[in-house]
């Protein structure tokens, strides 16, 4: 209620900043459990298109500019890229196989993918702790209702169960609101699996890995070349690499060119909207991102080329 609201810009901060707990406080429980069905419902479009209003923004949060892109707009002969991310460059497409995966103008195939990283942090167990009551008691490892020692395998089953999935009442896609969801068994390939990232600005973005177990894009490298070397690597779809400590170093400075400034530039979306009560949508454009062209390899000039020593020197 307005009577509610902070009079102050660091009146509100301080309420965003309070812990979780202290949010829903059993005067607001008391107040949430009186309204009505109907009042209830309002409150949940209120807390769903919350959530729109942020991702639309967080659709702004693109960058580009970054000295690869600046040399995939000059070409070949621009000094914007060093001679280290040169070879970087030429090792990433090349015989370090990055591209496999990490593909598009964002760097991404957008798939799932084992990379052999090992289940461990405060809040993932290992794949040998999911039994084991005694080493991992917050954890349901076999339902997946807690923490998610498997990546996609679990996830995709958590998916399928929340209820603000795209097929819900409050999505905002006509094809697929409402609709049933698959009810396919999840495979077990996805065990251990996890959504490609992209490599735009990665080297802002460490630590590295979804449990955090890198802090620096050496270590990251290190990782692949030596096709894990941990444990807890059922299913992983690394081989190693064969990497000389030089080639790993022009691959962290290929990485680091990916580095770009915030983009100024905006694209609409057709598929955004503000949903109502009613259930009718209210259209509205979505920013989405701006993003370098898809030049082809062979149109930079850089090819995949092991070298004589096979270093890609």
């Amino acid at each position: 209620t307005p009577q509610d609201i902070p009079p102050t810009w660091a009146a509100l901060a301080a309420e965003l900043k309070a812990p979780p707990e202290a949010a829903l406080t059993s005067v607001y429980r008391t107040q949430y459990d009186s309204l009505l069905p109907a009042q209830k419902r309002t409150v949940m479009y209120v807390h769903v298109n919350v959530a729109k209003a942020i991702a639309a923004y967080e659709w702004l949060l693109s960058s580009d500019h970054s000295s690869f892109d600046q040399f995939v707009n000059e070409g070949p002969q621009s000094p914007a890229l060093s001679p280290a991310a040169k070879r970087g460059l030429k090792l990433f497409v090349g015989k370090a196989s990055c591209m496999d995966c990490h593909k598009t103008p964002l760097f991404s195939d957008g798939k799932f993918h084992n990379i052999g990283i090992e289940q461990r942090g405060t809040a993932v167990p290992t794949i040998a702790e999911c039994s084991d009551k005694q080493s991992a008691p917050d954890c349901d490892c076999v339902s997946g209702k807690s923490c998610l020692p498997w990546g996609a395998y679990f996830g995709t089953a958590k998916l399928r169960d929340q209820a603000f999935s795209r097929r819900s009442e409050y999505s905002d896609d006509p094809a697929l609101r409402l609709q049933p969801g698959s009810m396919d068994p999840i495979p077990e390939r996805l065990m251990g699996a996890w959504r490609t990232p992209s490599l735009r600005d990665v080297a802002m973005t460490g630590p590295y890995m979804h449990n955090g177990i890198f802090t620096t894009l050496s270590d990251v490298i290190w990782h692949y070349d030596q096709a894990g070397g941990r444990g807890d690597q059922s299913g992983s779809e690394l081989s190693g690499l064969g990497l000389s400590a030089g080639d790993r170093e022009d691959l962290a400075a290929f990485l680091s060119s990916l580095t770009g400034t915030p983009s100024t530039k905006l694209l609409p979306f057709n598929d955004g909207g503000m949903i109502h009560a009613d259930g009718g949508i209210e259209a509205m454009p979505d920013p989405g991102q701006t993003i370098a062209d898809d030049a082809s390899v062979d149109a930079l000039g850089i090819q995949p080329d092991a070298g004589a020593n096979g270093d890609g020197r």
